[in-house]
C-alpha cells in the first residue's frame, strides 16, 4: 500500500542527481510521506543500478533517522556513507561528509539489490524483527531504478486488524512467491504455498479461484462461507494477494442480531412510554372523578371564580340559608336580601354575558347575542385568519418601536388583523376582508403616522383585554372600539377632500365649493368635530356598506363609532375623564348592561390609549412623544420648551386618568412607566437648561 502510494506520485529522475536541492527535496518528500502514511514506513530506498543507491531508514522512535548513500571510491569498490539526521541537514554533502561504514564491491551491492524481492526477512541490525519489503521497477532514461519500503510487521498487523471490518473474518496477506506475511490467529498460513494440504472444501476453493480478483461462496461442514481473494497491484504488476474468508452465516445471524436489539430497544421504549402515558390519564381521571364525588356531596355550588361579585355574594347567602336551616327569621330575611341585591339596575357589574344568571340581569336591547348567529364566519378564520402573519407580543406595552418604523403601514394592519383574529372579532353583518382593506388603504394615504397609531392601538388592547377584560364582553362594541382606535391621527383635510372628490357621501354633501375644508364653514370646535367625525363615518361606510342601511343594526353602529371618535380630539379628554368620574360614585354604574355606561367607559379607555406615547417605556417615550406632538402642529424646536410641556401632560392628565382607572384595576406598569418618564425628562431639562447657560 505504501509502494503504491509512491509510485503514483514520486518522479524518480528527478532525484538522480547529487546536487544539495535535489537530495534536499529528496529527504523532505520522504519525511512528509512519513508523517502522512499510517502505518508508517520503516526504510524507503530508492536504487538506481550501478549509478546511485539512497536509503533513508528511522530508528526505533520513528523520529529521527540515518541517510545511507554509495559513493563511487573507484572502478571496482564503493564507499556505503551514513548521515545521522541532524548531520545531514546540517551539512548535505555526501562527498566529503558522513562516516564510511564499509566498503563493497559496486557491481555486487547492485545485483544484489535487483534481486531483492519482495519477501520477508529479518533486518540485519536489529534481530528478530521482520520486515515487510515491496519492490516496484521503473524505467527512465534507460536505467532500471527500484523503489523498497520497509514496514514494521507488528505496526502493520495491527493497523490491518483495526480496518478490518467484520470480527467473524479471516485473512491472510501473501507475496507473489506465496509466503504468508500476516495473517489471523485461526488461519492457515500454507493455505496458497500447499494446494495439497487435506481435503477440506474451503481450501481447494480458495486454490480453484482465479487469483487475479475472485469473490465466491462455499458451503463447508453444514456453513455458508464467503471468499475474497483482493490482489494488490503496484505500478499495473500484481505483487501480493489478500484472502478474506467470513462464515456468512455468523454474518447474517450476527446482522439480525444488531438489529433485533435496536428493534427491542425501540419496543421497550415504546412500551414504556405507552404505560406512562396511561398512568398518567388514569391518575388525571381519578382526580377528575374526586372533585365530582366532593361538588356532588357538598351543599355549595362551586361556580366559575370569574363570575363577578354580584355571583358571589349571592353564593355566600345562600350557604349561610344552607348552613342554618332552623334560623326561619334569619333566613326570611336573607331571601329579601337576595331579592333586593337580584333586582335589575342595582349593581349587576362585573357579571359575564354568558351566564344564564347574568343574562337574565342584563337585559338591554343593545346586546346582540353572538352565539345566536350563523357560524359560517368561522369559515373566513380558518382559511384566511390562519395565513395572517402571527403578530408577536400583543398589548405588550415594551412596544417593538424599531421595528414598526421599518415598515409602518404592514405592522399596523397585521396589528389590527391579529386583534380580529385572536379576540374573534367576526360578525356576519362585516366583512373581515374590506376592513382589513380599508385599514391598509387608510395607513396609506390618510394616517400621519402608522406607528404611532399602532402604540395606540397596542395601548388600547392592553387595557380592554387584560384589565377589563369582563367588562366589554359585546363583541359588536369591541369591534366599534378598536375601529375607533385606528382613527387617533387622521389627516382630515386630505380625507375629506378624497370623499368629496370621489363623491362617496351617502348623504347630500354639506359644502358645495371645491377644496372649502370644513373648518372654514363652520369654524365653531364642536361642529367642526362632528364633521370630522362624519367623514371618518363616510370613510368606513364605503367598505361597510351595511352601514348605510335602515336597520337597527346599522343604527347602533352608527351612532355607537360617532360618539367613540370623540376620542380623537384633545377637549374630550377632561370631559371624559369628568363623565366618568362621576358614573363610578354612582351604586347604578353598569357597562355590562347600560349602553350609555358602556360608551362613557369605551371612550374614556379610548382616550387614555392616545395618551400612550406619554406613558410607554421611557426609550419609546422620549422618542414617540415630539413625534405625537409634531402631529397634532405644536411647533417642537425650542427644547426646553417641550419637555416641560411633556412633564406638564404627564403630571396633569395621565397621572389622574391612570388613578382614576386604579379606582377599579391595579395598573402598576402605567404608573411606573408614568414616574419613569417624569424622572426621565426632569434630567433631560436641566442637562439642556445647563447647555443654554454654557452656550
Amino acid at each position: 500500500m505504501s509502494a503504491s502510494f509512491l509510485s503514483r506520485t514520486i518522479i524518480l529522475s528527478r532525484f538522480l542527481k547529487t546536487d544539495k536541492q535535489k537530495i534536499s527535496t529528496f529527504i523532505n518528500y520522504n519525511r512528509q510521506v512519513h508523517r502522512t502514511l499510517k502505518p508508517k514506513p520503516y526504510s524507503i530506498t530508492l536504487v538506481a543500478p550501478n549509478s546511485y543507491y539512497y536509503q533513508i531508514k528511522w530508528d526505533q522512535n520513528m523520529y529521527s533517522y540515518n541517510f545511507t548513500t554509495l559513493v563511487t571510491y573507484n572502478d571496482t569498490y564503493s564507499i556505503v556513507r551514513q548521515f545521522s539526521s541532524y548531520e545531514f541537514m546540517r551539512t548535505i554533502d555526501i562527498l566529503n561528509y558522513g562516516y564510511d561504514a564499509k566498503y563493497v564491491n559496486t557491481e555486487e551491492f547492485y545485483k544484489s539489490q535487483a534481486a531483492d524481492t519482495a519477501l520477508v526477512h529479518e533486518d540485519e541490525e536489529n534481530p528478530g524483527m521482520k520486515l515487510f519489503t515491496i519492490s516496484t521497477i521503473e524505467h527512465s532514461q534507460n536505467l532500471t531504478i527500484t523503489t523498497k519500503i520497509d514496514i514494521n510487521l507488528e505496526e502493520f498487523s495491527n493497523h490491518f486488524s483495526n480496518h478490518t471490518l467484520l470480527s467473524q473474518s479471516y485473512y491472510a496477506f501473501f507475496d507473489q512467491e506465496n509466503h504468508s506475511i500476516i495473517s489471523s490467529p485461526t488461519f492457515n498460513n500454507s493455505l496458497l504455498s500447499s494446494p495439497t494440504y487435506g481435503n477440506d472444501t474451503i481450501i481447494n476453493k480458495v486454490n480453484e479461484l482465479d487469483h487475479r480478483y475472485s469473490l465466491s461462496t462455499v458451503i463447508s461442514n453444514g456453513n455458508t462461507n464467503i471468499i475474497s481473494i483482493i490482489p494488490l497491484r503496484i505500478t499495473y504488476s500484481i505483487f501480493h494477494h489478500l484472502v478474506v474468508i467470513c462464515d456468512f452465516t455468523q454474518l447474517i445471524s450476527s446482522s439480525l442480531w444488531e438489529t433485533s436489539k435496536v428493534f427491542l430497544i425501540y419496543l421497550s421504549v415504546a412500551g414504556f412510554l405507552t404505560l406512562l402515558c396511561i398512568i398518567l390519564l388514569l391518575r388525571a381521571l381519578n382526580r377528575k372523578n374526586k372533585k365530582l364525588i366532593s361538588i356532588n356531596n357538598s351543599m355549595e355550588s362551586y361556580l366559575v371564580n370569574d363570575a363577578g361579585i354580584l355571583f358571589k355574594v349571592i353564593q355566600k347567602i345562600r350557604n349561610l340559608e344552607l348552613n342554618h336551616p332552623d334560623e326561619t327569621i334569619m333566613n326570611r330575611i336573607l331571601d329579601g336580601v337576595v331579592q333586593k341585591i337580584a333586582v335589575h339596575n342595582v349593581h349587576p357589574y362585573i357579571c359575564k354575558n354568558h351566564c344564564k344568571f347574568c343574562n337574565e340581569l342584563v337585559n338591554s336591547k343593545e346586546y346582540i347575542n353572538m352565539e345566536s348567529l350563523p357560524n359560517y364566519y368561522a369559515t373566513w378564520k380558518d382559511i384566511i385568519g390562519s395565513q395572517i402573519a402571527t403578530y408577536k407580543n400583543i398589548g405588550d406595552l415594551k412596544f417593538r418601536w424599531k421595528l414598526h418604523q421599518s415598515h409602518p403601514v404592514k405592522y399596523l394592519v397585521q396589528l389590527f388583523a391579529a386583534i380580529l383574529v385572536k379576540e374573534d372579532l367576526l360578525i356576519p353583518q362585516i366583512d373581515p376582508n374590506c376592513l382589513i382593506e380599508m385599514v391598509k388603504f387608510y395607513a396609506e394615504n390618510f394616517c400621519k403616522d402608522p406607528s404611532i397609531t399602532a402604540l395606540q392601538l397596542n395601548a388600547f388592547y392592553n387595557i380592554i383585554h387584560t384589565q377589563f377584560k369582563y367588562w366589554v364582553t359585546n363583541k359588536v362594541d369591541l369591534l366599534l372600539a378598536y375601529i375607533a382606535a385606528l382613527f387617533f391621527l387622521p389627516d382630515y383635510d386630505k380625507l375629506a377632500k378624497y370623499s368629496y372628490d370621489n363623491q362617496f357621501y351617502t348623504t347630500q354633501p354639506i359644502f358645495e365649493d371645491d377644496l372649502i375644508t370644513v373648518t372654514k364653514v363652520f369654524g365653531h370646535p364642536i361642529c367642526v368635530s362632528f364633521m370630522d367625525r362624519v367623514e371618518i363615518l363616510e370613510f368606513i361606510t364605503r367598505y361597510i356598506p351595511s352601514w348605510s342601511l335602515d336597520t337597527d343594526f346599522a343604527k347602533y353602529c352608527t351612532s355607537t363609532i360617532l360618539t367613540l371618535l370623540e376620542s380623537q380630539f384633545v377637549w374630550n379628554d377632561i370631559s371624559s375623564f369628568g363623565a366618568l368620574r362621576i358614573l363610578i360614585e354612582s351604586p347604578y354604574f353598569s357597562p355590562m348592561e347600560e349602553s350609555k355606561d358602556r360608551e362613557t367607559l369605551l371612550l374614556f379607555l379610548l382616550c387614555y390609549a392616545k395618551m400612550a406615547p406619554f406613558y410607554s417605556p421611557a426609550k419609546i417615550s422620549d422618542e414617540v412623544a415630539i413625534k405625537f406632538l409634531e402631529c397634532h402642529g405644536i411647533d417642537t424646536t425650542d427644547q426646553i420648551l417641550i419637555t416641560n410641556f411633556c412633564i406638564e401632560v404627564v403630571r396633569n392628565i395621565v397621572v389622574p386618568m391612570t388613578n382614576n382607572l386604579t379606582k377599579f384595576v391595579p395598573l402598576d406598569i402605567h404608573d411606573k412607566n408614568s414616574k419613569a418618564i417624569i424622572e426621565h425628562w426632569t434630567h433631560k431639562l436641566k442637562f439642556i437648561s445647563a447647555t443654554v447657560e454654557d452656550e
